[in-house]
């Protein structure tokens, strides 16, 4: 009987060994961070954790040289999701830290990425708005605003961004203003007559107008030392915008501000409520309040980005908002989260007035342009492919 080759039996003893501890292998990943000192694996143990976040914060400290302290433990807590299949029994930790009167919370996800923001992101699922509100956010009976009318857009073409409109149908692509300044964030008027935008004369010395579809009849309507920028118009043919007093960034209507430390908002179709974007602790939220901004809820208090620009859909019943990771879309009340876009993109969005789309801006030199996604399929369609085109509003 012919012998078995060593160098087999060798070979299949070693196959044998690999698998048998396979379960049992980390790997080990470089973070290339200033808050991260060394080198770290995915997963990881309460202990593990804890002293990883806490070299998190000294490096940090030691990076920024702000003077150190006793660093305590609020907190530390796993978190559920999905767990690579060769990495048997690990675990993702959320780990809450105290200096003095400052907090530090690092949330270390499957792909190990530390968010300096998570605070706000551990809370339980927040209480849901009321019932009442988010019905009314749907347009009111026999409301008919214009559609239509395509998008219109702002291209930059070396310095400065002009405005357009174009047509979805047929890709073409109608130039509307052709001035010296840097025009931006354009926005229809409910009855599709106006477009307001914002007009930059240098520095940060930023101004709200408004001039007809084919750019005539330029009306200036902000003059305050602000800037005054990101103009949406009410259902009534009111403008918001936001503005910088004081150095603090809030939302205007009528120069009364209505909303403080808010990045972005926009009213429902019916004007009864507002959806927006604020600061929470240590990072950025979505919330619906009602149109005096008198109570407000947190939409998204339980996710791990920070969510920006939040855009109602054309019924009122679903809101598109941008993390820097994704774009999302959810119901008026925060349920039924879930992700439409993972491509690199810029914030902005707009739906299509059949609410069947969301358009978005992508920012690397693959995507550049803007792109339209259906909300049912996640097909997307490129409209654009310009790198200078942004801030789309769809009508």
């Amino acid at each position: 009987m012919t012998g078995v080759p060593l160098r087999i039996v060798v070979l299949v003893a070693g196959i044998v060994l690999l698998l048998s501890q396979l379960g049992n292998v980390r790997f080990w990943r470089f973070v290339d961070d200033v808050t991260t000192p060394g080198k770290e694996h995915a997963g990881l143990t309460r202990q593990e954790a804890v002293s990883g976040a806490m070299a998190r914060v000294e490096g940090y400290l030691d990076s920024h040289e702000y003077p150190r302290g006793r660093i305590l433990l609020v907190r530390a807590e796993p978190i559920s999701g999905r767990v690579q299949w060769w990495c048997k029994g690990c675990e993702h930790w959320q780990v809450e830290l105290a200096l003095r009167d400052e907090r530090f919370c690092i949330a270390i996800s499957e792909e190990f990425a530390a968010f300096s923001n998570g605070c706000s992101r551990w809370h339980e699922s927040a209480t849901r708005p009321p019932a009442e509100l988010v019905a009314a956010a749907k347009p009111q009976p026999g409301a008919s605003p214009a559609s239509g009318l395509g998008i219109v857009l702002q291209r930059r073409i070396g310095p400065t961004a002009d405005l357009y409109a174009l047509n979805v149908a047929t890709g073409s692509l109608r130039r509307l203003t052709r001035t010296e300044q840097h025009e931006s964030g354009p926005a229809w008027s409910p009855d599709g007559k106006r477009i307001a935008y914002t007009a930059n004369h240098g520095g940060s010395e930023l101004d709200v107008y408004t001039m007809r579809v084919d750019g005539s009849d330029v009306v200036r309507v902000t003059e305050t030392s602000g800037p005054d920028e990101d103009p949406t118009w009410l259902p009534d043919g009111r403008l918001a915008y936001r503005s910088v007093r004081d150095g603090i960034g809030s939302i205007y209507v009528d120069d009364e501000r209505v909303l403080v430390e808010t990045s972005s908002a926009e009213w429902s179709p019916s004007g009864k409520a507002i959806v927006y974007s604020a600061a929470h602790q240590f990072g950025f939220d979505v919330w619906l309040a009602d149109a005096k901004a008198e109570e407000r809820w947190n939409l998204t208090s339980t996710l791990h980005e920070d969510a920006y620009n939040p855009r109602w859909s054309p019924d009122g019943t679903r809101i598109a908002f941008a993390t820097e990771e994704a774009v999302y879309v959810m119901g008026a009340d925060g349920r039924g989260l879930r992700r439409l876009v993972s491509q690199p993109h810029d914030l902005a969005l707009s739906w299509s007035p059949d609410g069947t789309r969301v358009a978005w801006v992508g920012n690397t030199a693959r995507n550049f342009g803007i792109h339209a996604t259906e909300v049912r399929s996640g097909r997307t369609v490129r409209l654009t492919r310009h790198e200078g085109d942004h801030a789309p509003d769809w009508r």
